[in-house]
């Protein structure tokens, strides 16, 4: 894929953020389901957080809800898919407005020390080649598709 469209893929992917992704069956499940789970991409373990609201109401269909995919910041105040989950006010729109939550967590410059907002921030491939990922081969196209 050449780089003008990989930039294109990654941005389209980034706007998911804001929109409706994809679909997804609904739980049947009254609790709050703020779950971790993980995928391993080109051989790189990659991990996500899905929020479900506490309004899903149990359906004897295969009823779908739709899933909006949250993309954290480079650092700062939401620099990883917990902050962006308890900051950026997704779930409580999710509560109000019925939808199911993805945050994403990008990947740090050394994934042998823990993220620092200010130090060992999670990136994004972006595909613009200004980033250390793009030396680390990361692939976040590939992995925000698996997602979907």
């Amino acid at each position: 894929m050449s780089n003008q469209r990989r930039i294109v893929a990654l941005l389209s992917l980034a706007l998911v953020g804001v929109v409706v992704a994809t679909f997804l069956p609904q739980k049947s499940s009254k609790t709050t389901i703020s779950e971790r789970f993980f995928l391993t991409v080109h051989d790189r373990e990659r991990n996500y957080l899905v929020y479900s609201p506490n309004n899903l109401l149990p359906s004897e269909t295969d009823e779908r809800l739709p899933v909006v995919i949250a993309l954290h910041g480079g650092g700062g105040p939401m620099g990883t898919a917990e902050m962006m989950a308890d900051v950026s006010g997704w779930k409580e729109k999710a509560e109000k407005e019925n939808f199911i939550v993805v945050f994403p967590n990008g990947t740090p410059h050394n994934a042998t020390r823990p993220v620092e907002l200010k130090g060992n921030i999670q990136e994004w491939n972006d595909g613009s080649r200004q980033s250390f990922l793009v030396e680390m081969g990361v692939d976040d196209v590939t992995f925000l598709n698996a997602l979907i």
